[in-house]
């Protein structure tokens, strides 16, 4: 990666991507538990609240460092804790539609650990 100023290309959207080795094994993972399936629907009605708590485990050597959302407008998400001396963390989400926001959202997450690994 360079630090200077002169573009790559001409093309305005530029990545960098930064490839390490770890001795890490990929089975050690960081994971997410949650009480929903994979796919799952959840219907809830304009003006009430939906609530979830998202638990992460983190691999051997490291801790989970955020859990990342891609969530709809207004969802709200707690700062991460750990939950006593464990690999185990955890966030709290709530979301509160409106009538403006009728029809079908997309709500995705992932733990990702002091590595970086990502669940």
């Amino acid at each position: 990666v360079s630090s200077s100023d002169t573009p790559y290309s001409s093309i305005p959207l530029q990545f960098a991507i930064e490839v390490y080795n770890s001795s890490q094994q990929c089975a050690e993972l960081p994971h997410v538990f949650s009480n929903q399936s994979d796919r799952s629907q959840i219907i809830i009605l304009p003006n009430t609240t939906w609530f979830q708590t998202i638990v992460a485990s983190s691999g051997k050597g490291s801790r989970i460092s955020e859990i990342i959302t891609a969530s709809p407008s207004g969802l709200e998400k707690s700062n991460l804790t750990q939950i006593g001396n464990s690999l185990q963390w955890h966030i709290n989400v709530s979301w509160s539609p409106d009538n403006t926001q009728l029809g079908p959202h997309i709500f995705c997450y992932a733990a990702v650990d002091s590595i970086r690994r990502m669940s």
